[in-house]
C-alpha cells in the first residue's frame, strides 16, 4: 500500500525537494501552493501526512491545522517553516502537530526520517481503527439468564 502525502507550500524549491525526496513508487505525493489548493484536496482525498508550511499567501499553516485538527483529529502533519519562532513552536506541540521542522533543511536525512516515523504512526491509528471496527462489529448481543428458556 502507497502512502499519500499532501505538500502545501507555496516555495518551488521546496516543492522540488519533497518531489525528490519522495520519488519512490512507495509514495503518492500530491502538492498545493495555498490552503485553499490543500482544503479542496483534503477534500476529495484521504492523506496518510500533511507536510504544511506556516506561511503561505492566503494564510497561516498553524491556524489551518487546527481547522484539520477539528475535522480529522488523527490527522498526521508535520509544519515546516522558514521563520521558526519559539512561540509557534510551543503552538505546535500543544496542538498536536507531529513535528516543527525549520527551513533550509539541516539535513535531509532526518527530514526522511521524520516523514518516515509520521507515516508509521498513521500506519498505527489506521490498524487501531480498523481493528475497533472489526471488534466492535463482531460482537453480537446475547442474553443471559438463569431461566430453562433462555439457557
Amino acid at each position: 500500500m502507497s502512502a499519500k502525502i499532501l505538500v502545501v507550500d507555496d516555495d518551488h524549491f521546496t516543492q522540488q525537494l519533497f518531489k525528490g525526496l519522495l520519488h519512490f513508487p512507495d509514495f503518492e505525493l500530491a502538492v498545493a501552493e495555498t490552503l485553499g489548493e490543500a482544503r479542496a484536496k483534503l477534500h476529495v482525498s484521504d492523506f496518510n501526512l500533511v507536510v504544511l508550511d506556516q506561511r503561505l499567501p492566503d494564510g497561516n499553516g498553524l491556524d489551518f491545522f487546527a481547522e484539520m485538527r477539528a475535522r480529522c483529529p488523527l490527522r498526521i502533519v508535520i509544519l515546516i517553516t522558514g521563520h521558526a519562532a519559539v512561540e509557534d513552536a510551543v503552538r505546535a506541540v500543544r496542538e498536536g502537530l507531529f513535528d516543527y521542522m525549520t527551513k533550509p533543511f539541516e539535513s535531509l536525512g532526518e527530514l526522511e526520517a521524520v516523514i518516515l516515523k509520521a507515516l508509521e504512526v498513521d500506519r498505527a491509528y489506521r490498524e487501531i481503527g480498523e481493528l475497533r471496527i472489526r471488534i466492535n462489529g463482531a460482537v453480537e448481543p446475547s442474553m443471559q439468564g438463569r431461566s430453562p428458556q433462555i439457557a
